[in-house]
């Protein structure tokens, strides 16, 4: 039986793909991980503009691959 890694969700009744994640948990995963990229830009000392470029790069990049 499949089940997610963080939580604990049955996935499916066949097959056990070890880290595989729920949607829920992919989602919340994805934004904890854009939240320390934003503020690892702000460290840096980039403006509020220069962040959500590259965030918005960030993200143009992975919906096409």
């Amino acid at each position: 039986m499949a089940t997610c890694r963080e939580c604990g969700k049955v996935l499916g009744l066949f097959g056990s793909k070890s880290g595989t994640l729920c949607e829920n948990c992919a989602l919340v995963l994805e934004a904890e991980q854009m939240f320390k990229d934003i503020k690892s830009l702000e460290e840096k000392g980039l403006s509020r503009e220069e962040i959500a470029a590259a965030v918005w790069k960030r993200d143009i990049g992975s919906a096409g691959g």
